[in-house]
């Protein structure tokens, strides 16, 4: 046998799901292909897309400041937010709906102005039989 190497590439995947392969080898011999053993069986799982969003600070007509989180793209339907007040620590901010709307994932938190860095990360999920799958974002500061 030659030892080259090639790749499989399985493009008909679901995300969220465990798919379990094994390979074969083999190779040309007399005309005919020659195989070889069965490798063991290993596994492999498709993630979620990780969600990306934009801040922006803002401030109402009143003069009230907020910061505006836009979620830009996102493949769940459900979403959690946590923010890091100057490295304390994430803490999961409570919503009023955790469901994202298809057309506008746009969420105004108020704050006060001291001049602090906030950070944040978002968590998008879904549900599927009891159970939550989850993809992360980056951790952004504003």
């Amino acid at each position: 046998m030659s030892g080259k190497k090639s790749a499989y590439v399985d493009d008909k995947v679901k995300r969220q799901t465990v798919y379990y392969y094994r390979i074969r080898p083999y190779c040309l011999y007399n005309g005919g292909k020659k195989y070889g053993k069965y490798s063991s069986v290993k596994s492999a799982f498709v993630k979620q897309k990780a969600p990306s969003y934009q801040l922006k600070k803002k401030r109402t007509s009143k003069g009230v400041s907020y910061i505006q989180i836009a979620m830009k793209k996102w493949s769940d339907s459900y979403v959690a937010i946590w923010v890091n007040l100057n490295g304390k620590g994430f803490t999961k901010i409570p919503l009023s709906q955790s469901k994202i709307k298809k057309k506008n994932g746009t969420y105004n938190l108020k704050y006060s102005q001291t001049g602090k860095k906030v950070s944040f990360k978002i968590c998008t999920y879904k549900k599927v039989k009891k159970k939550k799958w989850y993809s992360y974002s980056t951790q952004k500061e504003i």
